[in-house]
């Protein structure tokens, strides 16, 4: 599935992800959240008097991501413009939803090329390729907390900020840093005059 490049538009899944894995159960999960995050103001345009109800649903709204919380969807939105400009060939797919009362769980794989700042971290050129999930909990239908989370570290590693797992790199940066830890433990018990 091709992720939205428009933020706005679509505040985050496109879900038309692959009908080979049809399961009732999550075609009504992926309706759920369809309708769940379509931006607020398209739903207050559908329906008279609701304009209010909006405003509190965006005021209640965040999204905890691993670099931060954002609180509303315009916040939300420039979130995903940062995501879409620093990664080229954005692709998101679904690989599985479970559903729980008003909670929501999206197992995903991303992929792209990261070719803008994102998280403070330039440009590299590298190409990206994570798993990673998404917990919605709504509300009267509607997304009032999305948490996302996926390895970050796999992320640094792809980008080349971290050394490859179990590479000499790797194994000198966690040798420094496992003996700086030790020096600040003695140091934290050598008893004060």
């Amino acid at each position: 599935m091709q992720g939205s490049r428009d933020a706005r538009s679509h505040l985050y899944f496109d879900f038309d992800h692959d009908h080979d894995h049809d399961h009732d159960h999550d075609r009504t999960a992926e309706r759920r959240i369809r309708n769940a995050t379509r931006p607020v103001g398209d739903r207050s345009r559908r329906r008279p008097g609701s304009r209010q109800s909006a405003h509190v649903l965006d005021r209640r709204l965040h999204c905890a991501f691993p670099y931060g919380t954002c609180h509303g969807y315009a916040e939300i939105a420039a979130y995903f413009e940062e995501v879409f400009v620093a990664l080229a060939d954005f692709t998101l797919e679904i690989i599985s939803i479970a559903e729980a009362g008003n909670d929501v769980l999206v197992h995903w794989h991303l992929s792209g090329r990261h070719v803008g700042t994102f998280a403070g971290i330039a440009a590299t050129g590298r190409h990206i390729d994570l798993e990673g999930f998404d917990h919605f909990i709504l509300e009267n239908g509607h997304v009032v907390t999305n948490t996302v989370r996926y390895d970050q570290m796999e992320f640094a590693r792809q980008i080349k900020l971290l050394p490859a797992d179990r590479s000499f790199a790797d194994r000198a940066l966690k040798a420094a840093f496992n003996a700086t830890t030790r020096v600040g433990h003695l140091v934290r018990r050598r008893p004060s005059r």
